[in-house]
């Protein structure tokens, strides 16, 4: 009888695990024929825009457009967390069912950041027009100062635009709808392309303030799309200015306080590395940078794409003390990982003949530059696997550590190593590897220290 029962416990477990794994793959799945076909597309776009942007602008133009954009993405961490902080509570509420509550965070959320953004933009503004700031000199730039300021201030209003409005990503992440997340990314990027084309067959001038300001409006019609279809789809989860509170606001800022951090370091690794290739190699050299890391974003994306609902499942399984799902979620994330480490090799074979083909015959990278992008991709992937799953959990602390450890390794040792002639934009990717490899050596081990501290 005891062996029966042993038996009957066995085939229960394994009935469950089987369960479990079908409804993993099953949310995979459901969300990868979106996400890919729309990431997919959001790349095609933007690998068919900036060769256009390069001949219409030159290559140092373009160079100060991306570097002008990527300036002002630092602004983002005036959203102080808030969308993550909210991701986490809708996961939370849509889970238990309580539809009212998750409104609430809604509501509080985005009018609390319309605030802060109408704030922040006002400041801004006066900072640009306001302080005779010589900005074609410190860009480096043909285009006048009026004219840069200008550019500068609407690429920051789209930006308030989809740090409010953005929010509508939250209720899709918690549906587990990761993939409709780039619907708006897709439809920008769509529109901007049309434009250009336009632009060129009827000679219209392009010049950095229009398509700031083009950017603005093609992101203000997408997200408005989006929120049709969401709330669509969701109408109990409308938000109403009427439900604002700040104390439920400041429930979700401080939970995305934690997050906080994390998003500062990514920005001054990540974000910096443009700033430094242009004040020390030069615009030319920013924009080939700029196409490495586009290059290499068919891969990063692509796997970050395949495990978007990691985040929340993590978290479903951790709230659960399910130890047998967050096993099979690092065993998924791991093997999801090899195709696209192969990738990122392929990529490295290719991207020259795909460079001289496609975008500009006199760029081509050296060997050393290429083994640097296989290496870089490698390392992304095994990190953002890990800071998925962790965030899932709310195991942060480490990250943070790491974060900032990385921060004061990245920036001072990219400018050392663009001094060393041979390696040009190659340092700067040497010693974004370096200092991305700090997590990637303890988020395994943290992620094995939460599932002890599980078990006890």
């Amino acid at each position: 009888m005891n062996d029966a029962e042993a038996g009957g416990g066995e085939r229960f477990a394994a009935k469950s695990l089987a369960g479990t794994m079908r409804g993993v793959l099953g949310i995979m799945r459901r969300n990868l024929g979106a996400a890919v076909g729309l990431k997919l597309l959001s790349m095609v776009l933007q690998f068919s825009l900036f060769p256009m942007l390069i001949h219409e602008l030159g290559k140092a133009e373009y160079g100060v457009w991306v570097v002008l954009q990527s300036t002002i993405f630092w602004f983002t961490l005036l959203d102080l967390g808030v969308g993550m902080g909210l991701r986490n509570k809708l996961i939370e509420s849509l889970n238990l069912d309580q539809s009212q509550r998750a409104r609430g965070y809604l509501s509080s959320a985005m009018v609390g950041q319309a605030l802060v953004w109408i704030g922040a933009t006002l400041c801004v503004g006066f900072v640009l027009f306001g302080m005779g700031i010589e900005w074609s000199q410190w860009f480096r730039s043909t285009t006048s100062d009026q004219a840069l300021a200008m550019a500068i201030f609407v690429s920051f209003v789209a930006l308030a635009w989809n740090q409010c409005l953005g929010v509508t990503n939250a209720i899709l992440i918690a549906k587990h709808w990761n993939g409709f997340t780039s619907a708006v990314s897709v439809s920008a990027t769509l529109a901007m392309l049309f434009y250009v084309i336009a632009a060129r067959r009827l000679g219209w001038e392009l010049s950095l303030p229009r398509l700031a300001l083009v950017n603005l409006l093609t992101y203000v019609v997408a997200h408005c799309l989006q929120a049709w279809y969401v709330f669509g789809r969701c109408p109990e989860l409308l938000p109403r200015i009427g439900e604002y509170r700040f104390g439920v606001y400041r429930e979700v800022l401080f939970l995305g306080g934690q997050f906080l951090v994390l998003e500062l370091t990514y920005l001054l690794i990540f974000m910096t590395d443009r700033m430094i290739a242009l004040r020390y190699l030069g615009p030319e050299v920013a924009t080939e940078y700029d196409i490495v890391l586009r290059f290499v974003g068919l891969i990063t994306t692509g796997y970050s794409m395949v495990i978007g609902p990691m985040w929340s499942l993590a978290g479903a399984s951790w709230a659960k003390r399910d130890m047998v799902g967050l096993r099979m979620l690092r065993r998924i994330v791991l093997w999801v990982m090899i195709p696209f480490w192969v990738g990122a090799v392929v990529l490295a074979l290719v991207m020259n003949e795909a460079i001289r083909r496609w975008i500009d015959p006199t760029i081509s990278l050296d060997r050393i530059m290429l083994v640097l992008v296989v290496v870089y991709a490698w390392t992304v992937i095994w990190c953002g696997a890990h800071a998925s799953l962790l965030n899932g959990i709310g195991r942060v602390r480490e990250q943070m550590i790491c974060g900032v450890l990385a921060c004061f390794i990245n920036v001072p040792l990219a400018i050392y190593l663009c001094g060393f002639e041979s390696l040009g934009g190659g340092g700067i990717l040497l010693a974004s590897i370096a200092s991305l490899s700090l997590f990637g050596v303890v988020g395994p081990l943290v992620w094995r220290d939460s599932q002890r501290g599980l078990e006890r």
